[in-house]
């Protein structure tokens, strides 16, 4: 009988509990540079288990939504990114510094921010199973750190929200708020929604920022529940610290 195996892979934040392997010292790292630099940095890695623990280091570009693959290559940091290890055995209680090194080349670079992932590979599946027909799921942890590095001098923020939607969804509200930056480098917006009933603000609700990578997009989504029926007139904002932005809605509730 032939036996199909799957592998599905977790991209995980820091620290969760269910991997023995945990990465100590978060998952983006920014580095701002010139042309001609070398810049290095570090990711440590910790066995928190039991037993030995096999991990493999290897390099990826980070797709974006809205990013056609031809501006993702120009964006793409991962022919100056050398990473120094690419298998590591770490020993129970372990800890480990993956070390790597970005080489910018001199001249010819254009002001901006560029990025890559380094990602790191648990061997050990956390879990696997068989199902009907003997194709065995194998659910293994991979991290993905983000890096990301600036050049030149910053240039004006340059964020738009490219699509809002509403939709009923299970008696709920979703609002969703696509928002583009359409500058040279990575902007960090926090999303507000604000609602107004007869003029007087009734709700205010703020999602943590995501960062928004040049000429790719991000969405955030408002789930409203609470809403008596009638019209309410709303602004989202988007707001990076230093710039903003907004977008008048329109809320019809029907209960």
């Amino acid at each position: 009988m032939m036996r199909i195996i799957i592998n599905i892979f977790l991209v995980l934040i820091p620290l969760l509990s269910f991997s023995n392997i945990v990465v100590s010292n978060g998952l983006t790292h920014h580095h701002v540079s010139k042309e001609g630099d070398i810049v290095t940095g570090e990711i440590i890695v910790i066995n928190n288990g039991e037993e030995t623990e096999n991990i493999t280091i290897y390099t990826e570009d980070l797709p974006n939504a809205c990013l056609e693959d031809d501006k993702l290559k120009t964006r793409s940091l991962l022919d100056w990114l050398e990473v120094d290890v690419s298998q590591k055995s770490l020993l129970p209680k372990e800890e480990y510094t993956i070390k790597y090194t970005l080489k910018i080349p001199e001249g010819g670079i254009n002001s901006g921010s560029y990025w890559g992932l380094i990602l790191v590979e648990v061997a050990k599946p956390i879990k696997e199973e068989v199902i009907q027909g003997g194709v065995r799921i194998s659910s293994k942890v991979r991290y993905g750190i983000q890096i990301i590095n600036d050049i030149g001098n910053e240039d004006d923020v340059k964020m738009d929200f490219q699509e809002v939607q509403i939709e009923k969804i299970n008696g709920e509200h979703h609002v969703e708020a696509i928002v583009k930056n359409n500058g040279n480098f990575v902007v960090k917006p926090a999303v507000i929604l604000e609602l107004f009933k007869d003029g007087e603000k009734i709700k205010n609700v703020e999602l943590p920022f995501k960062k928004v990578y040049p000429n790719s997009c991000k969405d955030f989504t408002f789930v409203i529940d609470d809403l008596a029926a009638g019209n309410y007139d709303g602004v989202i904002v988007a707001d990076d610290g230093e710039n903003l932005i907004g977008i008048n809605i329109t809320i019809e509730v029907d209960n």
